[in-house]
């Protein structure tokens, strides 16, 4: 074999090489924006509520677009309070000092970086409480034999399916409960 077939050889090696791992390249960075866009179209599909669905009397009817919300809200929630440790022991404090998880609608108004995170999301600090409320109560009653008022309860009945259907997105979106900024035994919902 000549010099020359040989360079030629290595050369369309080489090139074809370099081809699949450009094609992987690609591939990996569409599946990224598809990941991406989907995020976005999960926040844009949640649908707008008004003020009388958010009352706690009416529990909020868990989705997967309004899951994926919750959980997005929740982990930057996290992260800020992790940055300021301040805020966090605010947070916690004035929960010892109320009676139901929505009278806390004010102290987090109260919170630009709070706000500031609730507005990214477009999600009032009332809202996002009233998905707290609900998401606390059915995780809490999903591991455990539901008492008989539960039963009458609807769309409690219909998260806790949810959440025992969806165990996998659940654990990924919300992996560890981490710290806490109330007490969440407090705020659950007896039935």
């Amino acid at each position: 074999m000549s010099a020359s077939r040989v360079a030629a050889a290595v050369v369309t090696v080489v090139v074809a090489s370099a081809t699949a791992a450009g094609a992987q390249g690609l591939a990996e960075a569409a599946a990224r924006a598809r990941q991406e866009q989907q995020a976005r179209h999960a926040v844009q599909a949640v649908p707008t509520r008004t003020e009388s669905d958010i009352t706690f009397e009416n529990p909020w009817e868990i989705t997967i677009a309004g899951f994926r919300q919750y959980a997005a809200i929740r982990s930057d929630l996290k992260a800020v309070r992790r940055y300021r440790p301040t805020l966090n022991a605010r947070l916690y404090e004035a929960s010892q000092r109320v009676d139901r998880l929505a009278e806390l609608a004010s102290v987090i108004s109260a919170e630009p970086s709070v706000v500031d995170v609730l507005d990214r999301y477009h999600v009032t600090p009332q809202e996002y409480l009233w998905m707290e409320q609900t998401f606390l109560t059915d995780d809490y009653w999903l591991r455990r034999d539901s008492p008989r008022g539960l039963r009458d309860q609807l769309i409690h009945v219909a998260n806790i399916r949810f959440l025992r259907e969806q165990a996998r997105l659940v654990r990924e979106l919300i992996p560890y409960w981490g710290e806490q900024w109330h007490d969440a035994d407090r705020f659950i919902e007896r039935f």
